[in-house]
């Protein structure tokens, strides 16, 4: 986490209030900062990779990104090869089970919602 920190002050990241209390979202932000400055994405992918924790659901890029960080091989998690069965037959169906699922566990153990991953669950949802 520190070096988390570290890297949003070189970078210049400005973190919302759930951000400077959620460290485990910055490696989104940061992430996108080092891709753009060592591997020069361009801005789809820098985009796609800064929102993966609540992406745009009408954004291709930032679907495949969230949806490839979710339901990675490791770690596993209860319900992960249903949603992957989702995702590879429907990339939305999948996104909205994805954040449906991570609304329900953050509720359940308590922490907060970042704001990004219920307006992309809401506008999926219509």
């Amino acid at each position: 986490m520190e070096e988390q920190l570290e890297l949003c002050g070189r970078y210049g990241i400005q973190l919302d209030e759930l951000e400077q209390k959620a460290l485990k979202l910055l490696h989104a932000k940061t992430g996108a900062a080092i891709a753009r400055d060592v591997f020069g994405v361009d801005d789809e992918i820098y985009n796609a990779i800064w929102w993966h924790h609540g992406p745009c659901p009408h954004d291709p890029a930032g679907k495949v990104i969230y949806l490839a960080d979710y339901i990675e091989a490791l770690p596993g998690f209860s319900g992960v090869d249903k949603l992957r069965a989702v995702c590879y037959k429907d990339l939305d169906e999948g996104l909205l089970m994805g954040l449906e699922m991570t609304i329900e566990e953050m509720t359940e153990m308590g922490n907060p919602v970042h704001h990004a991953t219920i307006e992309a669950r809401d506008a999926l949802k219509g």
